[in-house]
């Protein structure tokens, strides 16, 4: 006998009010215990907390439970080349290198006398590295790295590799930027001290269609959030991030530690497009956990208030009520109207979407 399935309760879908997307490193303090607080408030709010950085992402979850911090809903790692559902526990997207490329990176980087020592690449999920001694003293304790004999061989022949990152000196990496720019990738050069020295450059090699601004669209768009969503970050890599919530006309808080051209480059992006609120703060670090607590607590006495569903939206009706959003200031986290108000999520057609 066939069960009868007209009565079955459907299972209601979870409803995002809100998403807080933000950097880690140079932006958030991991220390800081109000930060948890700040995370759970979001989650009991109906908010979700999108983690968007160019660590894998085993490096971020190992980061986060062993400093008990709640896990973020979504992880975007290797700055915007995979995303990854912490619940679900699978990628909602994974983009790799051509392996073809990845052999003329490894030749060229050897021809310029590159220390195959120096070099790491990601799956996505954990780093794989040198087992020479400094290296494997550098990653001492963390379990998503595997350090293996032979590198250079093996990088030329894995799957599914979504960053490589080398280092050297500061010639050698401007030479391997200007060689990967013809092979049409996306690079970010930056000092680093791995393994354990002082005066290295390191230069990350993704696909050139991998970025933050990318990730954040697609979080956008299977969450859906009701009021739309902020980003936190501080450094070049988060400039398509910032770029893409200023088009979707959202809130993005600039870390004052950013470089200042990055800074006057987003500010200016916001005139042009007339949309966004851009919010400069504190270099401190925990000007950040103070910004996203302070939201976080907006949120939710905007849902206690039952503010959200009294909310009645017309069909095509553009859903922010106060006209342009552009505003460049220092978040000093004042009660005003202009530190209030949570933006709402614009009306799209469902052209504008795809």
């Amino acid at each position: 006998m066939k069960k009868d399935r007209k009565n079955k309760p459907t299972k209601k879908k979870e409803e995002t009010e809100y998403i807080f997307m933000t950097d880690i490193d140079g932006t958030l303090n991991l220390e800081d215990k109000k930060l948890n607080q700040a995370f759970k408030t979001i989650r009991k709010s109906g908010g979700k907390i999108a983690v968007i950085s160019g660590r894998t992402i085993g490096d971020i979850k190992e980061e986060f439970a062993k400093r008990g911090l709640v896990l973020p809903n979504f992880i975007a790692g290797d700055n915007g080349a995979c995303l990854y559902d912490t619940k679900k526990k699978e990628f909602i997207f994974r983009k790799s290198l051509q392996k073809e490329k990845i052999k003329k990176i490894m030749e060229y980087y050897k021809k310029i006398g590159g220390n195959p020592d120096l070099i790491r690449y990601t799956d996505g999920y954990k780093i794989h590295a040198s087992n020479q001694k400094e290296v494997k003293e550098y990653y001492k304790g963390k379990k998503t790295v595997d350090c293996c004999t032979n590198l250079q061989n093996k990088v030329t022949k894995e799957n599914d590799i979504t960053k490589i990152t080398l280092a050297g000196s500061q010639t050698q990496m401007q030479q391997m930027a200007e060689f990967i720019k013809e092979l049409g990738y996306w690079t970010d050069t930056g000092a680093t001290k791995f393994p354990n020295k002082n005066n290295y450059q390191r230069l990350d090699i993704a696909p050139d269609y991998s970025n933050k601004g990318q990730a954040v669209k697609t979080i956008n768009k299977v969450l859906r959030p009701e009021y739309g969503y902020a980003c936190y970050g501080n450094d070049w890599n988060d400039a398509s991030m910032f770029k893409q919530a200023i088009k979707d006309n959202m809130r993005i808080f600039i870390m004052g530690n950013a470089p200042q051209e990055l800074i006057k480059e987003v500010k200016d992006y916001a005139m042009k497009m007339k949309k966004g609120k851009v919010h400069i703060i504190s270099d401190n670090l925990d000007k950040a956990n103070k910004a996203i607590g302070r939201m976080a607590r907006i949120l939710q006495q905007k849902q206690a208030n039952n503010e959200f569903k009294n909310f009645v939206r017309k069909k095509g009706e553009e859903r922010f009520r106060d006209g342009l959003r552009v505003e460049v200031k220092d978040f000093k986290g004042q009660n005003n109207n202009n530190n209030t108000s949570i933006p709402r999520r614009p009306y799209l057609k469902e052209s504008e979407e795809k």
